[in-house]
């Protein structure tokens, strides 16, 4: 098992990387990495998102794939359902391994995102949702601990007199932070609103930002369609092969094993390209760019709003506007995104022009 750890962390054991790779990898002998497997690779990616849809159980799961053409290694069966809850529930396709407890990132390419793996452990069954806590702490979730890394959360004190206050600090989930500090919410808030104080936002340079915007919008709509374009040709081409094929089938042009495994490889693409084109067809890069200058004014008035936002409102103005948010001691550490990080300080559109160019060439 350390061997296996060895190849997705990039370590070597005694000079050589060795160990057997999941289901939908290959081993790379020549530099003993791990692929993805182009057969068996787009059938696990394929269960993942069966299994986010909510309509397979495990059993139906494992029935349906195998179908499409999935075997165990050994049997040429079926996947048993404990082979199958382990796939689905392996942090490995998504780029992570666990090792003694911690998580360390893989070399190894994934098959799934992150959020599709946490989608399914939810809709499997195989981690329970988070329970909600009677109390709505507004900066619990988007702060760490800048010395060991773990999540910031929150509890209510109880003073003798009757009054409550919340608290901050570390949960030492690891068990090793030494620096762990309770802080008051209104301190927090404190900061917070320092931060969106210092972003001014002239309605030149957003009108002028929009204008720019729209002009780059307008190309990306361009490769979109053309995008959405060459996959309904993919899906087209792969739908009339799954269709000649069960008429070469019946025509006894090939026999039926050979007609298995094109059906299966060929349904399989469709299913994946299928997919992605429904994604693409679903965004609209219109409507979300609309709905970032809508977003844009409401940050350049964040210092006035924010006091009087609800906690949703004030999770959902620090996630748009501040990124790496980490607590060291009593201090919030933050940077702001893209653009607002174009924005600090600015209060005319020359000084913003500067600013912009001097942070699209790239660094000595």
């Amino acid at each position: 098992f350390s061997d296996f750890i060895a190849i997705v962390s990039g370590s070597k054991i005694g000079g050589q990387v060795t160990g057997k790779a999941p289901v939908g990898y290959r081993n790379k002998l020549e530099d003993h990495s791990i692929i993805i497997d182009p057969e068996i690779g787009p059938l696990i990616r394929s269960a993942f998102i069966m299994a986010k849809s909510g309509n397979y159980s495990i059993r139906k799961l494992k029935r349906k794939l195998f179908e499409m053409g999935l075997r165990a290694p050994r049997s040429g069966k079926e996947l048993s359902k404990a082979t199958m809850a382990r796939i689905l529930s392996n942090p490995f396709y998504y780029g992570e391994i666990i090792r003694s407890g911690k998580s360390y990132s893989g070399v190894h390419k994934p098959l799934i995102s992150k959020e599709l793996f946490e989608e399914v452990q939810l809709m499997m069954g195989f981690r329970k949702k988070p329970t909600v806590s009677k109390y709505d702490f507004a900066f619990r979730g988007p702060l760490t601990c800048a010395y060991c890394g773990c999540q910031i959360t929150a509890e209510v004190k109880r003073k003798p007199s009757g009054k409550r206050y919340i608290y901050y600090h570390c949960t030492n989930g690891k068990g090793y932070c030494e620096n762990v500090v309770w802080i008051r919410e209104e301190k927090i808030e404190e900061s917070f609103l320092k931060a969106f104080e210092k972003i001014m936002i002239p309605e030149e340079v957003i009108k002028y930002t929009q204008d720019i915007f729209s002009k780059s919008q307008r190309k990306e709509e361009e490769l979109r369609q053309a995008k959405i374009y060459a996959l309904e040709k993919e899906r087209d081409k792969l739908q009339r092969r799954i269709d000649n094929a069960y008429l070469d089938k019946l025509d006894n042009k090939i026999s039926e094993e050979v007609w298995n495994k094109l059906d299966s490889d060929w349904r399989c693409e469709h299913h994946c390209v299928s997919l992605e084109l429904q994604n693409l067809l679903e965004s609209s890069s219109n409507k979300q760019m609309n709905e970032g200058f809508k977003l844009m004014k409401v940050a350049n008035t964040a210092s006035q709003l924010f006091p009087i936002m609800n906690n949703d409102e004030k999770r959902e103005m620090i996630n748009l506007v501040l990124s790496n948010l980490v607590l060291r001691g009593t201090t919030i550490e933050y940077c702001y995104k893209k653009p607002f990080n174009l924005f600090v300080g600015v209060t005319e559109i020359k000084k913003w022009r500067e600013r912009r160019d001097s942070n699209s060439r790239p660094s000595a």
